[in-house]
C-alpha cells in the first residue's frame, strides 16, 4: 500500500533503523547529518559504500526534493542530489522474545 510521509517522519524512521539496503543491494547506515527542514539546500542524508570491488558508491539527498517521501512496505523513496530516484529498505530492528 502506497503512502505518502513528511520528510520530518522519514527522518525519524532513517534515524530508528539498523541499516538500509539501497541501489544494487548495497547495505549501509543512513548517515543523517541535519535534519534542519527549514533550509531547503541542506543535505539532510548520505549513502555511502563499498561494493564486492572495493568500488565507492555515494548518494546524497536534500530538502527541497524530498519534502514529501513515498513510502511502500518497509521501502522509502528519495531523490539524491542528481535527481535520480533511490529506493531505501529499512531494516528495523524487533524484538524476538
Amino acid at each position: 500500500m502506497k503512502k505518502i510521509i513528511t520528510l520530518k517522519r522519514a527522518i525519524k524512521l532513517l534515524t530508528n533503523c539498523s541499516a538500509v539496503i539501497w541501489g544494487d543491494g548495497f547495505l549501509c547506515y543512513p548517515g543523517i547529518i541535519d535534519e534542519d527542514e527549514t533550509n531547503k539546500d541542506n543535505v539532510f542524508l548520505e549513502l555511502r559504500t563499498s561494493d564486492s570491488e572495493a568500488l565507492d558508491e555515494e548518494s546524497n539527498f536534500v530538502v527541497k526534493d524530498n519534502e514529501t517521501v513515498t513510502v511502500v512496505g518497509s521501502s522509502m523513496f528519495l531523490v539524491d542530489t542528481n535527481g535520480d530516484g533511490k529506493q531505501l529498505t529499512l531494516l528495523v530492528p524487533q524484538k524476538l522474545a
